[in-house]
């Protein structure tokens, strides 16, 4: 399938991004900077040196908190865990597609291939930063959510010299949280005239298009621009997007495979809270 069709099929998100000092999106910088980079539109990120959220982690390592037992690898409250519901691996939506758990049974349910985590219906604790794997593990704001686990981001996000990045042929999507204190100002060439508060990203491109998106899961505004060039300078700029008619905007970009691209995610307005995916296709 190319990647516009899986982009168009797909509810894509959640963005790799690559370091130019590091040639395999598999290790970790661990450069941290926050710097900013002459010409680049973004200044040193605000509240740095403080304000990071290291977040709350629920698993079994950690120990699942009561009413949870360790399913699979996570922590399931087999009450009303879609994958899990009465017992470990008793999958509801393999028995029915308009069926969740409710009471520990399978049965008619507005939440649907997903579990309740407190007041949310939760569908993809994959990568959702709030709910990573099992209810309630909450990563940390330098971190990623990626196939159900939170994985050190490589940088922390606050600028385009200190992306986050992830190895995206592993899980196209990650969930990550818009930490104001992990933030840097950045002037996009779309959508609003002024400077934005924005996370950064970075990804390895496998083919030659690669389509990005960003969607909230709480009532966040995004905007997302593409860089083929790690000053992230307007100048390298290869799109963006604002999305006038929604809050998930999506891009995609003509990338050369092998080739590191970045990606920088603005947010309009101030922030939920809430955790947030990028997809990168692949």
């Amino acid at each position: 399938m190319s990647p516009r069709a899986r982009f168009a099929s797909h509810a894509l998100f959640a963005l790799s991004i690559a370091c130019a000092a590091c040639g395999d999106d598999g290790a970790s910088s661990g450069s941290g900077g926050s710097s900013s980079s002459s010409g680049t539109g973004a200044s040193s990120p605000s509240g740095a040196g403080g304000g990071v959220d290291q977040g709350s982690p629920h698993t079994p390592a950690t120990g699942c908190r009561p009413g949870f037992v360790e399913c699979g690898g996570i922590c399931a409250d087999q009450s009303n865990d879609g994958s899990h519901c009465g017992g470990c691996g008793n999958a509801c939506f393999d028995q029915g597609a308009e069926l969740g758990c409710v009471g520990g049974e399978c049965g008619p349910s507005d939440c649907n291939y997903g579990a309740i985590c407190g007041d949310d219906c939760v569908t993809t604790r994959s990568s959702n930063a709030d709910h990573c794997g099992s209810c309630f593990d909450q990563c940390a704001s330098d971190a990623l959510c990626a196939g159900g686990s939170c994985v050190d981001g490589g940088g922390d996000g606050s600028s385009c010299a200190s992306p986050l990045f992830w190895n995206v042929d592993d899980d196209e999507s990650v969930g990550f949280r818009f930490t104001p204190a992990l933030t840097s100002q950045h002037v996009y060439s779309c959508g609003p005239l002024g400077a934005l508060p924005t996370r950064w990203f970075r990804f390895t491109a496998n083919d030659t298009e690669t389509g990005v998106e960003v969607r909230a899961d709480g009532a966040d505004d995004f905007i997302i621009e593409g860089f083929d060039a790690a000053t992230c300078a307007p100048a390298a700029s290869i799109g963006c997007n604002d999305d006038d008619s929604g809050t998930n905007p999506q891009l995609t970009l003509v990338t050369t495979p092998g080739a590191t691209y970045f990606v920088a995610v603005g947010l309009k307005g101030s922030w939920s809270g809430r955790s947030a995916t990028f997809r990168a296709d692949h």
